[in-house]
């Protein structure tokens, strides 16, 4: 699945859950989540990039690590080292400074500081929708000839009329999802969130 695809469809669902959950689910657990589903499982990448371009023994490591980082089983463990740098970006704040022509300042802000382990589950939660849509995207249990997210190529890029026809229910299921949860609609908080899932 493209790019684009993951950071609209997490960004998506991570305002969603803001809303269900009243403001408990921040804009910083939203930021984590989508960032997540959009880049995490593919960050094996950068491995691929770099040792996937010499030859023999290297080329092999990194194929090794793109297959840790994008798998289910993998990404979770991964996710326990990943958490740290998320623990760091969730306590810096941005503020208003007056003194300097640039009037905001970056800050370290405790108060607003997630735990480790609400990192590491946004992370893992992030990863895992980012495979599952992967893996609803591989057309009929068929895998990519051409894989967009890790610069690997099996063959001829190609498009197909399903790859178009999923992308328009995935479409309709997240507005349905958004407008289910405007203001317009006079229905309870846990009806919205129960019809969600049965969309789902």
């Amino acid at each position: 699945m493209s790019g684009f695809a993951h950071f609209f469809l997490g960004l998506s669902l991570g305002f969603i859950l803001m809303y269900a959950s009243r403001g408990r689910f921040s804009s910083r657990h939203v930021i984590i989540f989508s960032i997540n589903n959009y880049i995490g499982p593919d960050i094996g990448t950068v491995f691929w990039y770099f040792f996937g371009q010499q030859n023999g023994q290297s080329n092999l490591f990194g194929f090794w690590i793109l297959q840790i980082f994008h798998t289910l089983y993998g990404w979770p463990l991964v996710a326990l080292l990943y958490a740290w740098v998320w623990v760091y970006y969730s306590q810096i704040d941005m503020i208003k400074d007056e003194s300097k022509t640039l009037k905001y300042k970056w800050v370290k802000n405790e108060e607003i500081k997630l735990t480790y382990r609400q990192c590491y589950e946004l992370c893992v939660a992030g990863g895992i929708l980012h495979l599952f849509l992967d893996a609803l995207s591989t057309l009929g249990a068929k895998e990519y000839e051409w894989y967009l997210s890790t610069g690997t190529w099996g063959g001829k890029a190609y498009f197909t009329p399903w790859v178009f026809v999923y992308f328009v229910i995935w479409l309709g299921l997240y507005l349905s999802i958004l407008f289910l949860f405007s203001k317009g609609i006079e229905v309870s908080e846990k009806r919205k969130i129960f019809f969600s899932g049965i969309l789902i």
